[in-house]
């Protein structure tokens, strides 16, 4: 595999800029970033201000079972029509706010969809790896944080002008020992601000959810 890093491509009447290239495969990625904007949930390509840093809820603990906390959509809509193809490769930081002393696990689900005038189409999904206590820097407030990188091997689909990329991200957790609720979630600020909610679960500036979507090159 050889990668081009920040190397424009030109290919024909179009011109793209890739934050890198895959040659061997003929795609080029572009970075996005996940923010909320207006109530809505979106993808950019430019350092933006997220209205919230982060997305927390609260988890009843003491189970067994994994629960899912969150399933939040991110939206990309295209202007001209695009082909993508390859390895998607999402980074996710999550945390939790742990209230007592707790032992616990978390882990994320993310889908690549398609979303046109019929609906939504899944084109492939990962799950992370599933972190616990060990892999977080856990303050002395009790918010521990760490980053989840999930790679998704898409199949070639084509987007035409209006139709829209969904990331979904699915955030899952459970509390393995300890007693009393806790608050889960993770980051989505381009601007990579901490967090400041009262039931923060962002230590320091680790809130930025990228999205690398690999693109057909000259397609």
């Amino acid at each position: 595999m050889v990668l081009n890093f920040g190397l424009p491509q030109s290919q024909g009447r179009n011109i793209a800029s890739y934050d890198w290239t895959d040659l061997a495969e003929g795609t080029g990625a572009v970075v996005y970033y996940g923010a909320k904007i207006s109530g809505s949930y979106i993808l950019r390509a430019n350092a933006i201000y997220s209205d919230q840093v982060a997305t927390t809820s609260v988890q009843i603990d003491d189970e067994t079972d994994f629960t899912q906390t969150h399933d939040i959509d991110f939206d990309l809509e295209f202007n001209l029509s695009k082909d993508i193809s390859g390895k998607g490769i999402v980074m996710v930081p999550i945390g939790r706010k742990v209230l007592t002393d707790k032992s616990f696990e978390q882990f994320v689900v993310v889908r690549f969809r398609k979303v046109d005038a019929t609906g939504e189409h899944e084109l492939a999904l990962e799950q992370s790896r599933t972190l616990g206590n060990n892999d977080f820097k856990i303050t002395s407030l009790g918010i521990a944080t760490s980053y989840v990188t999930v790679a998704v091997d898409i199949p070639k689909t084509h987007f035409k002008k209006g139709e829209n990329l969904r990331i979904t991200v699915e955030h899952w957790g459970r509390c393995l020992t300890g007693d009393g609720n806790s608050y889960q979630g993770f980051g989505h600020d381009p601007a990579n601000r901490i967090d400041y909610q009262t039931n923060a679960i962002i230590s320091g500036a680790n809130s930025v959810l990228t999205a690398y979507v690999p693109y057909l090159i000259g397609e």
